[in-house]
């Protein structure tokens, strides 16, 4: 965190979960997660992640 308290969020969203249930086809969710993890090394910093259900 800069001196002035700002963060940069990135937000990523899986539309295709449904309510009730798991998704159909689960290799979309995990391609989601690996360009989350290619980003994350492109930054060169170990960020949290944060996932809401």
């Amino acid at each position: 965190m800069g001196v002035s308290g700002h963060r940069i969020v990135r937000q990523y969203q899986y539309t295709a979960w449904p309510d009730h249930g798991v998704p159909t086809y689960p290799l979309a969710l995990i391609e989601m997660m690996q360009n989350m993890k290619d980003f994350q090394k492109e930054q060169q910093k170990a960020s949290p992640w944060v996932l809401h259900c």
